[in-house]
């Protein structure tokens, strides 16, 4: 006897919102009754996802014959042509909504879009990584692309895209929220003006520093951006091409001012970058990289920035310290290296501090630390041998040395050399 058969529809969504995603998974198991009811069922489908390895083409028909849930959440990994399984998703139009495809190799330009066509129609999330294919063909790959519209499209990441004619796909997006593109052609510089352009609804936008320098400043205008990520550092730059970078970035961050929340950059920057982000009344997270002058400067009070991240391995105390000063409400901070002398600063002038996370920590009197009453979390990566000798002797009742030793890697790990250890956690952190 099915239970679910005698109960109503609404009293069935409750009993399936209030399992884990493991029981559900289990409760499809049971019989082909509940798979299908569970299937059906798009809040249930919501937290189930799909993982396919594509070229395992045997198991991969099966399982589209077989499957009678109407998946949302689908992850493909080399992907390679299969025509028997496109015809298959023909047939039963499928309902993906987050579509994640990694590794795409050497196969032709014109089948790519053909699949992305099937899959068009629903999909609101594509995520496309490592993603290498043939333009080389004569199959009339540009008037297929001209089919695509992706209508429904809100979110739309590029990562590692070796073939950059391929973005011209995406060319007519009109309701994308969320953008993450590198292009490194100028073909894949103007795709992403001209989706700027044509959706002024995106909200978050990241990209690389080389594309900063090509978007017009007339595009971001007529954004609301929320979150502005850039990746990349202009150590490289001349001094000229990088006075016009800050200059644009600049340009950019006052066009944001009313409506940024989130902003992380890793490079080298001015102060006046800083000084704009600080006057802004909604910024609630900052990252930064180094600081590239050496001269004290003074910022506004901002009350909105809770989280503050600093990518540099040799922070200066002054910096840091008119940053921290600036941030009265900062509940979470993120260091490479923190000293006893960074420890003592936060402890004084972070007195609303919850999260404390760095790579390498190498203070030498906790006792002080104390003075954080709602410190919650301390996440370090690395630290001395003399110092994990010390946390070991100092009394358990020190709240702050509590929280330091509930990072169990720190005090299990045979290593004599902690220091060459953070360099390897350092290289990780910033892709070095």
């Amino acid at each position: 006897m099915d239970p679910f058969s005698y109960l109503p529809i609404e009293i069935t969504e409750k009993i399936l919102g209030n399992i884990s995603t493991q029981e559900l998974l289990t409760a499809t198991e049971v019989s082909s009754s509940w798979n299908r009811l569970i299937g059906k069922n798009s809040e249930a489908m919501k937290r189930i996802t799909l993982k396919i390895h594509w070229n395992d083409e045997e198991n991969l028909v099966n399982l589209l014959l077989k499957s009678q849930r109407n998946y949302q959440n689908v992850e493909i990994k080399n992907w390679i042509p299969n025509e028997e399984a496109e015809e298959l998703l023909r047939q039963i139009e499928p309902s993906w909504k987050n579509v994640k495809i990694k590794q795409v190799n050497s196969v032709s330009m014109t089948k790519f879009i053909n699949f992305l066509g099937i899959i068009e129609p629903s999909v609101k999330k594509l995520s496309l990584e490592n993603i290498s294919i043939n333009i080389f063909d004569n199959e009339n790959r540009l008037e297929r692309m001209e089919d695509l519209e992706f209508s429904k499209l809100e979110v739309l990441r590029l990562k590692r895209i070796r073939t950059w004619p391929f973005l011209e796909a995406f060319e007519r997006c009109k309701a994308l929220k969320s953008l993450a593109v590198y292009p490194s052609r100028d073909a894949g510089f103007d795709v992403v003006n001209i989706l700027l352009h044509q959706n002024s609804n995106i909200t978050e936008l990241e990209t690389k520093i080389e594309a900063i320098e090509r978007i017009e400043i007339f595009n971001m205008k007529r954004l609301s951006l929320k979150s502005f990520i850039i990746k990349g550092s202009p150590h490289a730059f001349s001094s000229e091409r990088y006075t016009k970078f800050m200059l644009k970035l600049n340009q950019i961050l006052m066009c944001q001012k009313e409506t940024l929340e989130k902003f992380s950059y890793e490079g080298i920057f001015d102060i006046e970058i800083c000084k704009v982000l600080f006057q802004m009344n909604k910024i609630s997270s900052v990252t930064l990289g180094s600081y590239n002058e050496l001269t004290n400067f003074n910022l506004d009070l901002n009350f909105s920035l809770l989280s503050l991240k600093i990518i540099d391995l040799r922070v200066a105390y002054n910096f840091l310290d008119t940053l921290i000063n600036a941030s009265p409400n900062l509940t979470k901070i993120e260091l490479i290296y923190m000293d006893q002398r960074i420890l003592q600063l936060i402890s004084i002038n972070a007195m609303r501090l919850q999260t404390i996370k760095v790579l390498f920590f190498d203070a030498n009197n906790l006792n002080i630390v104390n003075l954080l009453p709602n410190l919650q979390k301390i996440k370090i990566s690395a630290i001395t041998r003399d110092l994990r000798h010390h946390i070991e002797r100092i009394p358990v009742q020190n709240h702050f040395v509590k929280l330091v030793m509930e990072n169990e890697n720190l005090f299990n790990k045979r290593e004599d050399d902690f220091r060459i250890q953070c360099g390897r956690f350092i290289g990780d952190e910033l892709n070095l």
